[in-house]
């Protein structure tokens, strides 16, 4: 996990704790942070808000 990949730890569609590095920007400054279930046809989202902390260097 990166430096701030605790950061980017949500709770799951099973209430568990799960690192989600997908996301793509949504309106203005916020960024939606999602994962695939493709067993569903499906995406589940985490979070959407402000961008989070990035690594820089």
């Amino acid at each position: 996990m990166s430096k701030y990949g605790h950061e980017r730890l949500f709770l799951n569609e099973n209430g568990e704790n799960e690192e989600f590095s997908l996301h793509f920007d949504s309106t203005g400054s916020r960024r939606v942070c999602f994962k695939e279930l493709p067993e569903k046809k499906a995406f589940f989202i985490a979070r959407i808000g402000p961008h989070l902390t990035i690594q820089t260097g």
